[in-house]
């Protein structure tokens, strides 16, 4: 009561009632989700999110995340075997507009910590390479989706700002990934990446307990 008090002093009537009408919704649309999910543990999502396939979804215990989370597991058009899944691990938190889409599989471990403005997803709007190559004169959304590649973000993993995770990559246990980078292939256990492609710069040392710099990144 005292924080409500103190909230109403600095922020006047109106902010206050705007703030325990969101708190009530919040807590409502909370309760739904995990009636939905038919788990027992706590989850925070924030009422912005856009949630799509909520039943092939796995989220675990302390799921936390900021407004306007994104996720998406939804079959490929004409596709009817190998359902789509997003599999969140315990104690997961993502900051504000997160964005995580799933044709096959994405699945992040536990104690994994996003920062903002990231984008992970396992399949490509239209197909780049090979015989049945996408037409650049066909409208991007009319365009094949390309077959997924599932994503794996181990246990541990600390994404930065504004990362991309791109198809068929696995970021290994305790990595770091700095921000604006662009993954596009896998990286190492314990390693730090960065860049547009992303390449290990330092790998934990744990006899020496230091991060070391890599001398040939890959």
């Amino acid at each position: 009561m005292g924080k409500l008090v103190r909230f109403l002093h600095e922020n006047g009537l109106f902010l206050t009632l705007r703030f325990l009408l969101e708190h009530l919704y919040s807590k409502v649309f909370n309760y739904f989700l995990t009636v939905k999910l038919n788990v027992k543990h706590r989850l925070y999502i924030h009422p912005s999110a856009c949630i799509r396939g909520l039943n092939r979804m796995d989220l675990g215990e302390n799921f936390h995340s900021g407004k306007h989370l994104w996720l998406e597991a939804v079959p490929n058009p004409g596709e009817t075997e190998g359902a789509p899944k997003i599999q969140i691990g315990h104690h997961v938190s993502v900051n504000e507009n997160v964005h995580i889409a799933s044709i096959s599989l994405v699945k992040i471990g536990n104690n994994v910590l996003m920062a903002s403005r990231i984008f992970i997803s396992d399949h490509n709007h239209g197909i780049y390479e090979g015989e049945y190559a996408s037409n650049p004169e066909i409208y991007p959304n009319d365009r094949v989706i390309a077959p997924g590649h599932p994503v794996i973000i181990e246990d541990n993993v600390w994404i930065g700002e504004m990362v991309s995770v791109l198809p068929g990559v696995t970021i290994g246990r305790g990595s770091v990934i700095g921000s604006n980078s662009v993954v596009t292939r896998s990286i190492p256990p314990y390693s730090i990446a960065a860049g547009a492609p992303a390449r290990t710069i330092k790998r934990y040392d744990f006899e020496i307990k230091r991060w070391v710099k890599v001398p040939n990144s890959r």
